[in-house]
């Protein structure tokens, strides 16, 4: 009787996925090579930014479609967190030519948006600017695929959209962003934000509990006097638990303007999906939360060479998690 072929090692099933994923991704690929300065083990990844690559290139999770969509994130908000507050919606359609010239003329200002990338925003205040440059700017954003220059893959499912959205604060006076990283319903860090994208921005890193952390140079957290945001940023704490349930790792933005809680985005591609967590602490704690094995490959594999790979996979990531911490060059 003829003796079984032997199995493939699970080493041996990766290193042939890693080649595929090299000739199937080359740009990307590149892109990495370039940034960081070594290839990237895309088809096991261990440091933060291989995760964000395989992310890119292998796992496509209708749930990142969802949360890069601005209009089905709100939906998917009020559905799982109905106490939570979100910015309203004025108006959605696809001819930016439909627009009401009430809502443009509005005082105080208002948003105009398009659903489908980052960065497609104009903030529209009594007329200014002219609904010329609306439009024009509007049909732009509707004619371009955002994200495909660096394979930001889940912003091209979504479906193009217009938007018109309340204003809810200004960052210049009383608007504070928060930003909370989770993993399958386990909150790891967060951050406060104000003057957001103004010349004196400032940022302070914080733990679960609201505590100023240093950031990754040593420099002491700094929270301009007189603000007091503790109950606020617990409540976006509490809210992260929930929405982040059925996401392996995301970003949760939310806004206060002293008031009132209002959900932002969802962001999976924090950095645009090419940044490193400079600050090795902060790195570590996410890099320890987000657990690959509740990312949609593999809790869904596909059939065929691919079931084979995602097997393979989900045993290198138990045997890693069996070992503990990662090493040095693993959290690169």
């Amino acid at each position: 009787m003829p003796a079984r072929p032997a199995r493939m090692t699970t080493s041996a099933v990766l290193a042939l996925a890693n080649a595929w994923l090299y000739v199937r991704h080359p740009r990307p690929v590149w892109r990495y090579l370039r940034r960081n300065g070594r290839l990237p083990y895309a088809a096991a990844p261990r440091s933060y930014s291989e995760r964000m690559l395989w992310r890119k290139i292998v796992d496509r999770s209708p749930h990142f479609v969802r949360a890069t969509d601005k209009l089905a994130c709100k939906e998917y908000v009020g559905s799982v967190c109905p106490d939570l507050s979100v910015p309203e919606t004025l108006w959605v359609g696809t001819d930016p030519g439909d627009i009401p010239d009430s809502l443009l003329m509005r005082e105080p200002e208002v948003w105009v948006k398009a659903n489908h990338g980052c960065g497609f925003n104009l903030r529209v205040r009594g007329g200014e600017p002219a609904r010329e440059r609306v439009e024009h700017e509007a049909r732009r954003w509707l004619a371009s695929v955002y994200g495909g220059w660096d394979s930001n893959w889940a912003y091209s499912a979504v479906p193009p959209r217009i938007f018109v959205e309340e204003s809810v604060g200004d960052a210049r006076t009383d608007l504070l962003e928060f930003n909370v990283r989770a993993s399958a319903g386990r909150p790891v860090r967060g951050s406060v934000i104000g003057h957001n994208k103004l010349e004196d921005q400032w940022t302070v890193y914080l733990d679960l509990e609201g505590r100023p952390v240093p950031a990754a140079d040593g420099t002491p957290p700094k929270v301009p006097p007189g603000i007091d945001f503790l109950d606020a940023y617990l409540e976006a704490v509490e809210h992260t638990t929930r929405l982040s349930r059925d996401m392996d790792y995301a970003r949760y933005d939310f806004f206060w303007n002293g008031r009132t809680l209002y959900a932002g985005e969802i962001t999976i591609y924090p950095g645009g999906g090419v940044a490193e967590i400079l600050d090795p602490e902060f790195r570590n704690d996410v890099l320890d939360a987000w657990d690959l094995r509740d990312a949609h490959f593999l809790r869904h594999p596909p059939g065929g060479l691919g079931g084979v790979y995602a097997r393979a996979l989900r045993r290198r990531v138990e045997s890693r998690r069996r070992v503990g911490s990662l090493s040095p060059a693993e959290v690169r």
